[in-house]
C-alpha cells in the first residue's frame, strides 16, 4: 500500500479526550480539496487498519451514517452499501479537529497523553494514513 516514506510536515495529533487534530498542511493540502471544511456538514470518516497499524482519515462532504460508496472508500473490505460513520470536522487556524473518543477507546487507541504522528496522503485511496507505529518525538 505505502511503497516509500517521505518526511513531510503533515502531522496528526491524538489527545486523551478523543480529539484527532490534523495540522494545517494536512487540512489545506488534502482536506480542503473537494470538501469545503468551513461547511458545518463537512465530515471525516475514521478507519482503523490493524494490519498496517494505521488510522485512515477520509474527508467527506457530510456527517453521520453514510455508505462506503458515499464516502468514496475503495478498500476491498468495504461493500459499497456498507455503512460507515462520518464525524463532524471543525476547521481551525492550526488545522482542524474532530472528536471520536468512543471509537478510539473501542480500538484500544486512546492515549494517556497527546501524541503526534506523521501523516501521509494516498492518491490511490484518497485518504490520509496515520502510522501509529511511528510517533513523533517532541521536546
Amino acid at each position: 500500500m505505502r511503497s516509500h516514506r517521505q518526511v513531510t510536515d503533515d502531522r496528526v495529533s491524538i489527545a486523551p479526550d478523543g480529539t484527532v487534530r490534523p495540522n494545517e498542511p494536512v487540512v489545506s493540502q488534502h482536506f480542503d480539496t473537494g470538501v469545503e471544511t468551513s461547511d458545518p456538514q463537512a465530515g471525516v470518516v475514521l478507519l482503523w487498519a490493524d494490519a498496517i497499524q494505521a488510522l485512515i482519515l477520509t474527508p467527506v462532504s457530510q456527517t453521520g451514517r453514510i455508505t462506503a460508496a458515499e464516502a468514496g472508500l475503495s478498500f476491498e473490505q468495504f461493500a459499497p452499501e456498507e455503512l460507515v460513520y462520518a464525524y463532524r470536522f471543525q476547521r481551525e487556524r492550526s488545522g482542524g479537529r474532530f472528536s471520536c473518543k468512543r471509537m478510539l477507546r473501542s480500538w484500544g487507541l486512546l492515549p494517556e497523553q497527546t501524541i503526534q504522528y506523521e501523516a501521509e496522503w494516498s492518491d490511490e485511496y484518497a485518504c490520509v494514513f496515520v502510522d501509529l507505529e511511528a510517533p513523533i518525538e517532541t521536546a
